[in-house]
This record gives structure tokens, C-alpha cells and sequence, in this order.
């Protein structure tokens, strides 16, 4: 079963270096259960920081409505190419 997982990610978006910190949620689904309560894999963002400064609710709402997409992507890219580094290191220890 695959767990809620933490994570960070550095995006240049406009002139500013942010630094994402979000929560990684697995898909979901209930046992013996429909199709229609699949829940896929989503980012939930936590916060956001400039400098190390935290961006205050109102600049946070708007930065995650305006580049929601755009993050969601990249930290499942981040979380599957985790999960990808991890098989291929068990595979080549078994390999050895």
C-alpha cells in the first residue's frame, strides 16, 4: 500500500525562485467498490516559500489557482520517477 508522501520542489516561476513544499496522496479507491470512487494520485501543496519566507494565505491561493496544474504535474513526475529509481536500485541489487 503506498503512503501519503513529502516532498519538495524548486520551480522558477516568473522572476521568483519558489520552493514548494506539497503532500503526495495516493490514488485511492474503496474495497470491492465502483469504478466512479477511484480517486487518482494528487498533490496537495502545504506551502510555499520565496527566500525562505512563507508566502501569506491570499499570495498562496493565488500562486496554487494560477499554476495548479503546473505543479500537480511536476510533483508526480517527481513522486513516479522516485518510485521508478527505487525498483530499478532492488533490480540491480537482486541482479548482483
Amino acid at each position: 500500500m503506498v503512503k501519503e508522501n513529502k516532498g519538495v520542489i524548486k520551480l522558477k516561476l516568473g522572476k521568483k525562485n519558489y520552493t514548494i513544499h506539497y503532500t503526495f496522496l495516493p490514488a485511492k479507491r474503496a474495497h470491492n467498490a465502483s469504478f466512479e470512487s477511484f480517486q487518482p494520485p494528487s498533490v496537495k501543496v502545504n506551502h510555499i516559500t520565496v527566500r525562505g519566507r512563507r508566502l501569506k494565505e491570499d499570495e498562496l491561493n493565488e500562486l496554487t489557482t494560477k499554476y495548479k496544474e503546473f505543479i500537480q504535474e511536476e510533483a508526480l513526475k517527481l513522486e513516479w520517477q522516485k518510485r521508478a529509481d527505487a525498483i530499478i536500485r532492488i533490480l540491480e541489487g537482486r541482479s548482483m
